[in-house]
């Protein structure tokens, strides 16, 4: 019974918490990302203010409306990069499971928000289930896959791809075709570093061909984006063609602070193609600032979870950073006409409620996880006190 007290009292207190948070974690890794976040409160104001007028609201609410999702993603990062694997690989698969059933009930119970596909739920707050699939689905695939790769037996790369297949199938009927790739090629780099069997992954790659070359003939939708991709809208005031002039008017340096004039021709440039904004008021040179954090993270974050010896760490760390970092260049290669329009937010800078506190969840559970192998690398070097 002294042992339980002590042992609880020790773990409970806030100090040894908050000490062993500033131990373990990356201080590089958490200023990158804090400056994500910061790029995206200083271009809300410019960037938002054109949606505002265009639908009636008051010129700063959605710079309001930025800001508290920017400190609700900060405590919501913060709260879950205290989290041990066990913690959190639990409060992820809950998190799953609840995502997963609001996702179901998105075909029935929810709307379009104008958008031409069904992807939110409107129960006071608007909520799009997909945001928070993305890193909850990574870590149950990561648990099951761990799972099996320690269990002789066990069928975790199975059930990871049914997963993956059920949340697909029912992005795809939104129609989500964005958030469909991101999660397929995340859980294709899941399953090839589990040792998955080539065949199996190129079967995968057949079959998504296959979809897209049915979803081409039955979803007008997606037809008109990839007809736009390949051959232009036609439509000088497009916002592609918007998005391109944008960056041509930015040159290196840009056009000043508020200066753009492209903004308040584009529907989605507080979300969709905040970049563009970026890119006409600072220029060519601070989209390759926005793009050296993504690539610094991304580098950051494998070279610490790959050292780890447990799998569930390197698999969810692994999975995540290439979640978020995946989403951030397609976002710029739409912005450039690389890719098809897709609809995907430029993680930490675009506006978007559910968007911006899923990421928070994202960041704090890939912390948890950059923790997780530093504890384990002190225990290894006998580093700790």
């Amino acid at each position: 019974m002294t042992d339980i007290i002590y042992g609880f009292d020790s773990i409970s207190k806030p100090e040894a918490i908050l000490s062993n948070w500033k131990r373990t974690i990356d201080h590089g890794l958490l200023f990158a990302i804090l400056s994500l976040l910061a790029i995206g409160l200083f271009l809300s104001p410019t960037a938002t203010v054109p949606f505002a007028e265009k639908h009636g609201q008051e010129t700063f609410k959605f710079v309001i409306d930025h800001f508290r999702n920017g400190v609700l993603a900060v405590a919501f990062m913060f709260g879950f990069s205290l989290l041990k694997p066990k913690g959190m690989r639990r409060t992820g698969i809950m998190l799953f499971v609840g995502a997963f059933i609001a996702l179901c009930l998105t075909p029935f119970l929810g709307t379009d928000n104008g958008k031409g596909a069904v992807r939110w739920l409107n129960f006071g707050l608007s909520i799009q289930p997909s945001e928070f699939v993305k890193p909850s689905l990574v870590i149950f695939c990561a648990w099951v896959i761990s799972v099996g790769m320690k269990v002789p037996g066990f069928p975790g790369k199975w059930l990871s791809l049914i997963a993956t297949v059920i949340v697909v199938s029912l992005l795809l009927i939104q129609p989500d075709y964005g958030q469909s790739v991101l999660i397929m090629v995340t859980w294709g780099l899941l399953f090839f570093m589990a040792g998955g069997a080539i065949w199996l992954l190129t079967l995968m790659v057949g079959a998504a061909g296959t979809v897209c070359v049915i979803a081409f003939h039955v979803s007008e939708h997606f037809a008109g984006r990839i007809t736009k991709f390949l051959y232009g809208s036609g439509d000088p005031n497009g916002q592609i063609e918007r998005s391109l002039d944008s960056f041509k008017n930015g040159g290196g340096i840009g056009r000043g602070f508020a200066e753009g004039v492209n903004k308040w021709k584009m529907s989605d440039v507080h979300s969709d193609f905040i970049i563009a904004v970026a890119a006409e008021e600072f220029g060519i040179l601070f989209v390759f600032l926005i793009l050296g954090l993504f690539v610094f993270i991304y580098n950051r974050a494998l070279k610490i979870v790959l050292g780890s010896k447990d799998p569930f760490i390197r698999l969810t760390g692994v999975g995540l950073t290439t979640i978020v970092t995946a989403q951030a260049f397609v976002h710029i290669a739409v912005a450039v006409k690389l890719a098809p329009a897709k609809g995907l937010t430029l993680p930490f800078i675009s506006y978007g409620g559910s968007s911006m506190l899923a990421i928070g969840i994202t960041f704090g559970c890939l912390l948890a996880c950059v923790r997780a192998a530093n504890d384990e690398n002190d225990l290894q070097t006998g580093s700790v006190a």
